[in-house]
């Protein structure tokens, strides 16, 4: 058994042992037309991908070949509704290509309407100055609240939070990254564990700056082995994050994972697939009194050729 399929069958076996457990929340795996009109009224659309990986053009392997990619994602867009938020979870670029393809896969994302990323291992390989010389290129916001830099134009640019309003909802977003201890260009840059760094600033979002959502973009992995920090311990030990979008790994998930926290509230988990295979998008609703009333989301597979269940042509992609 090959590990993509291997990794999909653990994953999503995971999720649907574990989605429908908790009240108030509810789920649909279709967007109805009446959510999309109450959209207006009270809710919060989310796109999100991650570890993107520079890939522009469709993926050219095996039962990936034809999907994925910036340029069907822009297809995948354009037959949705505009989110409000467009965000990424990290490694949008590898460090396996040049500069001029780097500059090609960012002015691609601007162009699509990212609002807002986090870093991944990959935009960092190359060290601060490298990363630093990209930054004019970014139209979009680039969140973390665990890594420390000492290069000035990083210090400035990323951002240990960032809150963007929505009509009349005020989401706050932060970012956590991987340890780089791996990295060979890690000079200047200190890593904190995530855990209580996130903790701090979404706490801070949720009581002091009146957000209504939190939102960590977290390139820690779904899981990881050797008591490195992942998304499945860290939503269980979070106190005011309501979604954790995940990067890091190569596994997909094709639906989402609720768990309770240490406040015993609910925290989702969504982490797509590497390249552009799945993009997802997720729906918060809202009632009366701003709380979180039910979450709905849908599955795209940019490239697709079939036109039929997101979920069943995902299964044939995984092998």
């Amino acid at each position: 058994m090959n590990p993509l399929r291997r990794n999909f069958i653990k994953q999503s076996s995971l999720v649907t042992g574990s989605f429908f457990l908790f009240e108030p929340l509810k789920t649909l795996e279709s967007l109805s037309e009446n959510s999309r009109l109450g959209r207006l009224l009270n809710q919060v659309a989310i796109i999100h991908t991650n570890d993107l990986h520079n890939t522009i053009g469709s993926l050219t392997t095996g039962r990936k070949n034809g999907y994925g990619g910036l340029k069907n994602i822009a297809h995948s867009l354009g037959n949705t509704s505009k989110p409000d938020l467009l965000l990424d979870a990290g490694d949008f670029l590898d460090e396996s290509v040049s500069p001029e393809q780097h500059k090609e896969m960012i002015l691609y994302m601007n162009r699509i309407g990212y609002h807002a990323v986090t870093l991944g291992n990959r935009e960092l390989s190359k060290g601060q100055d490298y990363l630093a010389g990209l930054l004019p290129f970014m139209k979009f916001l680039i969140v973390n609240c665990n890594y420390s830099f000492t290069h000035p134009q990083l210090i400035e640019h990323v951002h240990s939070y960032s809150i963007i309003r929505s009509g009349k909802y005020r989401i706050g977003l932060t970012g956590v990254g991987v340890d780089l201890h791996h990295i060979k260009e890690r000079a200047g840059i200190t890593w904190h564990h995530p855990y209580d760094k996130a903790n701090s600033i979404a706490a801070y979002l949720k009581k002091q700056r009146d957000c209504d959502l939190v939102i960590c973009l977290s390139h820690l992995g779904h899981l990881q082995h050797s008591g490195l920090p992942h998304n499945v311990e860290f939503a269980k030990v979070s106190e005011q994050i309501d979604l954790i979008i995940g990067g890091h790994n190569d596994a997909i998930m094709p639906n989402l994972l609720t768990v309770r926290n240490n406040q015993k509230r609910e925290v989702i988990i969504s982490h797509c697939a590497e390249g552009g295979i799945l993009l997802r998008q997720i729906n918060f609703s809202f009632n009366g009194m701003r709380e979180k009333s039910r979450v709905e989301y849908k599955n795209f597979l940019p490239g697709s050729r079939s036109g039929g269940s997101a979920y069943a042509e995902i299964r044939e992609i995984a092998g």
